[in-house]
């Protein structure tokens, strides 16, 4: 649901600063990439709830090498 809100505060903030320069009917294709993004982050997102729950499994949290990054920690999101 917060990722909903923030995708479209994100979309009506383009839309608008971008309609200044082009007519709204052009922007479906940037529309379209906002929704990529926040797609794409949404299953990093669930892909890592997935990975730090197999990774607490037995032997204890790090201990399967999973990259050494804090053991069951998520890793940080980097641009």
């Amino acid at each position: 649901a917060i990722m909903q809100a923030q995708r479209d505060l994100l979309v009506e903030d383009v839309v608008n600063l971008m309609e200044r320069h082009f007519d709204g009917a052009e922007l479906g294709g940037v529309v379209g990439e906002i929704d990529k993004l926040f797609s794409d982050r949404f299953e990093a997102l669930a892909s890592s709830l997935d990975i730090g729950r197999s990774s607490r499994g037995p032997g204890g949290p790090g201990g399967n090498g999973t990259g050494g990054h804090g053991g069951g920690r998520r890793p940080r999101h980097l641009h």
